[in-house]
């Protein structure tokens, strides 16, 4: 394996611009009220949230083409939204990212999920689901099949973003999943547990500790935990790689090839987790998508995660932060645990 240096970070990030990543997923639209509080209701104990702003940014799978579009990169969405109110706002959101829509499919028959975050002094205080989860019908699993096939013709790599709103239906991710291998598409996956099995064949899945606890009845309390089930996950599932995610303990990697790679977290402020797991899933299969190796992506996926959990709400990164975090955070590469696992 070839040394990582910061020269070579810095290469693949600028290789990123213009590679196109097909995202077939759940898409929603997040709605975010910002105020702040100042007194407690006299009507029940509860804060009196006085309003200041408020603005709506793709959520779900939306925020992973979110993710994209801020790396220089062209996403291609694929999924299924209504033609409500909140599915024509989600879908402008989408075009002026410069994202592909031709594979979206828009139904006046679906209505659109939205997630209502009221923040108040810098705290998120309640969040309030319109939540549709629904498989869709056989029509629409034809038609987005046959949209996403169409869009895997003009993409560099793939990613599933799962949550488990009803779009990733077997039969749906089968076959894709069986139509970009054929490709020899890189694949990656942002599963929920239940759903790991049935993205057997990917390139790897990227669950967070407790998805991947979930998912192989391990235990993750320490490095060998969690080599132990990211070992789990890509034998069972027959990955070429499993990815999982630590918060701020950083990274775990484990390539089919029995080496495993502890990336410490990068030193930084949390004030808000949400939609970090889509930031990974996005700096890694962007990264893969022009050549890099699994531990080149995995660092900068860490480096990104660092980046966007210290704003509240669903941040993301360009390409000139994340040359900043890899200047700034070097000393990360120095610390990474490479452990060679014993084969069974």
């Amino acid at each position: 394996m070839k040394p990582i240096t910061v020269d070579g970070l810095h290469e693949v990030i600028d290789r990123l611009a213009g590679r196109k990543i097909a995202v077939l997923g759940d898409y929603m639209l997040d709605r975010y009220i910002w105020g702040a509080v100042s007194r407690i209701s006299p009507e029940a104990p509860v804060p009196v949230v006085e309003v200041q702003e408020e603005n709506t940014v793709p959520g779900g799978a939306g925020n992973v083409v979110r993710n994209l579009a801020d790396l220089g990169l062209v996403p291609l969405v694929c999924g299924v939204i209504g033609e409500d109110d909140n599915g024509m706002a989600l879908a402008s959101h989408l075009q002026e990212m410069g994202a592909d829509l031709m594979p979206l499919v828009q139904n006046s028959m679906c209505r659109t999920t939205t997630k209502i975050r009221v923040i108040a002094n810098r705290q998120q205080v309640v969040r309030v689901d319109y939540d549709y989860a629904a498989e869709p019908t056989s029509e629409l699993c034809d038609e987005l099949i046959s949209r996403t096939a169409e869009a895997l013709d003009q993409a560099d790599a793939m990613i599933f973003s799962d949550y488990a709103k009803g779009t990733l239906t077997e039969q749906v991710s089968r076959e894709i999943l069986a139509r970009a291998r054929e490709m020899e598409l890189t694949v990656c996956v942002d599963p929920k547990p239940d759903y790991i099995p049935r993205y057997t064949g990917a390139t790897l899945v990227s669950p967070n500790e407790a998805e991947a606890a979930s998912a192989t009845g391990i235990k993750i309390t320490d490095g060998n935990s969690v080599i132990a089930a990211a070992r789990k996950l890509q034998e069972t599932t027959e990955l070429s790689a499993a990815v999982i995610t630590r918060g701020g303990k950083g990274i775990c990697l484990y390539e089919g090839r029995g080496v495993a790679h502890l990336i410490p977290a990068v030193p930084t402020e949390v004030f808000d987790v949400t939609g970090a797991g889509d930031t990974a899933i996005s700096a890694l299969c962007a990264c893969l998508s022009c050549g890099a190796s699994l531990l080149q992506a995995g660092i900068i996926a860490n480096a990104a995660g660092g980046e966007v959990v210290r704003h509240i709400g669903c941040a993301t990164v360009t390409p000139q932060q994340l040359h900043e975090a890899i200047d700034e955070n070097a000393e990360v590469i120095e610390e990474i645990q490479t452990i060679e696992v014993a084969q069974a």
